[in-house]
């Protein structure tokens, strides 16, 4: 099996599940959340990394 993803390998498969980080999926990536705060933004569309909802430490809601 092979994996592409733009997802450190070391978070896809985290061993320890208490500091696993959650993922909410956006149209054309995927946001990395801690708690309700956006920590990272993946995706390969620039156009998202220039959008303020998806600002490191922003609030998200209803993820």
């Amino acid at each position: 099996m092979i994996l592409h993803s733009i997802i450190a390998m070391d978070d896809i498969f985290c061993k320890n599940s208490v500091n696993a980080p959650m993922y909410h999926e956006i149209d054309g990536g995927f946001l990395e959340l801690e708690g309700d705060e956006v920590k990272r933004l993946y995706s390969t569309n620039p156009h998202l990394y220039l959008d303020k909802r998806y600002t490191p430490y922003s609030k998200i809601s209803g993820h």
